[in-house]
């Protein structure tokens, strides 16, 4: 991966740019640092790894960021509806943070915004939340209905 270099939180890869302060991981990683956040919250916390970064310099958000893997122009989808966090996804190869995006993410999931989530979810009006928050989570996953 150009210009991104390698961490680890609980054997998990996490590679940062330090020039815009953005992460990446991979969908397989992703999905257990938020399992483990969820879980580890209620004993003694979840901490991502400190990995000192530029700020984001003055620049606006890009619209379409293309996958650190196979350059595929990600999608940004909001990760849990409520979270307000917007995260670029490759389907085929993992999700990209902005400055401090997975920093707000594990805070989020550590202050119940997942439990809060599933249940808004279980709501009879929210079937078409539950499906887009089981599309995030799943990529591959084929709708049918």
């Amino acid at each position: 991966m150009k210009e991104l270099e390698i961490h680890e939180s609980y054997n998990h890869p996490i590679y940062a740019c330090h020039q815009c302060g953005g992460m990446w991981m991979d969908h397989e990683s992703f999905h257990l640092l938020c399992d483990r956040a969820e879980k580890q919250a209620l004993d003694h916390g979840y901490k991502l790894p400190e990995i000192k970064v530029a700020p984001a310099t003055g620049k606006s958000r890009r619209p379409y960021i293309p996958c650190p893997e196979c350059g595929v122009i990600m999608n940004p989808r909001h990760f849990a509806k409520s979270s307000g966090i917007v995260i670029d996804t490759c389907r085929n190869h993992g999700n990209w943070f902005d400055f401090q995006e997975l920093c707000l993410l594990v805070e989020f999931i550590q202050k119940g915004g997942m439990s809060k989530s599933r249940r808004l979810d279980e709501r009879p009006n929210n079937a078409l939340r539950r499906h887009h928050v089981h599309r995030f989570l799943n990529p591959d996953a084929i709708d049918v209905f």
